[in-house]
């Protein structure tokens, strides 16, 4: 008898030692930090120098098809008709230039709506557009695909740079149709940006 209650006495032992054991690997901690970081403002036109307007400069209504004038960010207009269109266009124009400032090193994105859109209908995809209206003979033209560089603005991620500031100069394509009123075509976008 006396052995049967040392083996139980080893079970009631092995029992409580593994259970413990069992019940420590059951809990685990580690501590976790927390982080927050205050940026700057981000701003349009942080040196007060104004915006650059950005203009077409001038042509012809094209006959026989439609025409895209597209400028670049250089400034460069080129034109790209339909086939059997006839249309005469400048060869110089000028892009939008907008100074960017805020918290060095920092990625931000644009969005482009037209100022003539309230915001709930306005997009920030690549596909956004705005309208040029002649206020005589209230036609329109579209302008679209803004680009930076060759890549559509609304798609794509910008930074800061380690002084905080960035110059986004903004090319796009005015679409001009054929047997458009002659007339002075002006219209607006508002160009936001944000941190990314």
């Amino acid at each position: 008898m006396k052995n049967a209650g040392k083996i139980i006495l080893i079970v009631v032992v092995a029992i409580l030692f593994f259970g413990s054991s069992v019940q420590a690997q059951l809990d685990a901690s580690e501590d976790v930090n927390v982080y927050a970081e205050i940026l700057d403002t981000i701003t349009i036109d942080p040196g007060d120098m104004g915006v650059q307007d950005m203009d077409f400069s001038f042509g012809t209504s094209p006959t026989g098809g439609n025409a895209r004038i597209i400028l670049g960010t250089d400034g460069s207009l080129t034109v790209d008709a339909d086939s059997g269109a006839n249309i005469f266009w400048n060869d110089t124009g000028t892009p939008a230039v907008v100074q960017v400032g805020g918290t060095p090193d920092r990625a931000y994105v644009v969005s482009i709506e037209d100022f003539e859109v309230t915001p709930s209908q306005s997009t920030s995809s690549g596909d956004v557009s705005i309208a040029l209206a002649d206020s005589v003979s209230g036609d329109s033209l579209t302008v679209d695909q803004f680009l930076v560089e060759g890549t559509n603005i609304v798609d794509s991620a910008f930074s800061l740079d380690g002084d905080g500031f960035d110059e986004l100069t903004i090319g796009a394509v005015l679409t001009v149709t054929d047997g458009i009123s002659v007339g002075n075509y002006t219209g607006q976008f508002i160009l936001t940006v944000a941190y990314e």
